[in-house]
């Protein structure tokens, strides 16, 4: 009835149920339910959790005040849930339906509240969705990027966000390498082995992308490449490390170093193409540009074709680079082997010439004379005092001082005595 009542999206009745404490009553018991059955959630539990979930995001959804109302019972129930694993709701099969719900509340009753940003960061929420993350499927990784990028608008959000570590001890910085270059896989954008850029014209392009025929669209209608922001999580991605950086990141690999370096430039080459699908949308309606809006596209198209250029050599220096630093290793690997092989071959020696020693006594008297001739070189030599003469006379004539003269000189005058009569 309550789910029923919320989806007619009537301001009256959200009003109304919020007066009579719904919120807190759904919250506080959800709560209770998800401790109670922490340990199975069948699909009765899971129609109820799903059903609450969506009731609590209708009445938060626009208003700030009862996001507040949502309060912390409704932040920890919410990190409950977000914590249960997947083999304990119905089996698994409903794990995604109750995530969905999850994270749908999080965006309506958290996000937007500073109080109740400020509390779920602190209870670790943040932590539990970028877990997700990692053992979710790509459309649930859609909306928990979209869920936590619009949390990163709260400052505190991105310490914690630099603070987490996945199974693996992995950063986030490369969690998310990781998903633009299985997002370019999937739609077949042309890179090198190494992730370089093959074609400097369409740097973002992929072949799916190319197979859409390009028509004349209407006013409101989407191109490609707008659709092509939809439809992946490249957009979402950007967004992070605009919000992180592109610089002094921790946890990267080589070849996050490269897929930075398309990231960086991404929205400048999102641009370009959709400079190129409006001119080429203009030559097929037949319209032709006058002389300043021409030069204007030229420069843009030029622009961004130098841009990606840039982005290459960028990413062939980055690889020169490890590729010099790759050689050093190996030489002071080498290096250390050589040593290795001469110490061996030092230590043979050593044992040959003992057994040689030890075995015939000529050989052995010549060792003792060597190590004799070696101590007595490593003493100094003994000076002949024997020729010593003094350049001058060290004796003062006529002195008659017995102790030894000093910087001081003491002096006796009048006693104090004298000097204190009146």
């Amino acid at each position: 009835l309550f789910r029923s009542l919320v989806s007619t999206k009537d301001e009256r009745i959200y009003i109304d149920l919020c007066d009579q404490g719904i919120i807190p009553s759904i919250a506080g018991y959800l709560r209770i339910m998800t401790q109670q059955t922490s340990i199975h959630i069948d699909h009765v539990d899971l129609d109820i959790i799903c059903d609450g979930l969506f009731i609590l995001s209708c009445l938060g959804e626009l208003d700030v005040h009862r996001k507040e109302i949502f309060g912390s019972e409704g932040i920890e129930m919410l990190i409950q849930i977000l914590s249960i694993e997947c083999p304990y709701v119905c089996g698994g099969l409903g794990y995604h339906r109750l995530l969905v719900a999850a994270i749908d509340c999080v965006w309506c009753c958290v996000v937007g509240s500073v109080i109740n940003e400020d509390e779920f960061i602190q209870k670790q929420g943040v932590f539990a969705l970028l877990d997700l993350i990692e053992t979710n499927p790509k459309s649930l990784q859609n909306i928990i990027l979209g869920c936590v990028l619009d949390l990163t608008e709260n400052t505190k959000c991105l310490h914690f966000i630099m603070a987490w570590q996945g199974r693996k001890q992995e950063y986030i910085t490369h969690v998310l390498c990781e998903l633009w270059r299985d997002e370019e896989r999937e739609t077949y954008v042309t890179r090198t082995d190494k992730g370089v850029i093959s074609d400097h014209t369409k740097p973002l392009m992929g072949l799916l992308q190319q197979s859409v025929p390009l028509t004349s669209l209407k006013r409101f209608e989407p191109s490609r490449s707008v659709l092509d922001l939809i439809d992946n999580m490249r957009s979402k991605i950007y967004g992070f490390f605009c919000k992180l950086g592109f610089s002094e990141l921790p946890g990267l690999h080589e070849e996050d170093y490269i897929t930075i370096c398309i990231i960086e430039n991404f929205l400048d080459f999102k641009m370009g193409e959709i400079w190129q699908e409006i001119i080429t949308e203009l030559d097929m309606e037949g319209v032709k540009l006058i002389a300043h809006d021409n030069e204007a596209t030229d420069t843009i198209l030029r622009a961004t074709e130098e841009r990606a250029l840039a982005v290459v050599a960028t990413q062939n220096y980055i690889l020169e680079q490890y590729h010099k630093y790759d050689l050093q290793i190996e030489k002071e690997f080498y290096n250390e082997l050589i040593k290795n092989h001469a110490f061996q071959e030092k230590r043979l020696e050593q044992w040959k010439s003992f057994v040689a020693r030890t075995s015939k006594y000529p050989l052995l008297m010549v060792a003792k004379d060597s190590q004799n001739q070696a101590i007595r070189q490593s003493r100094p030599e003994e000076k002949d005092y024997s020729g010593y003469h003094t350049v001058h006379n060290l004796e003062i004539p006529n002195i008659s001082i017995t102790a030894f003269t000093g910087p001081f000189l003491k002096i006796e005058s009048t006693p104090v005595e004298i000097l204190n009569r009146k």
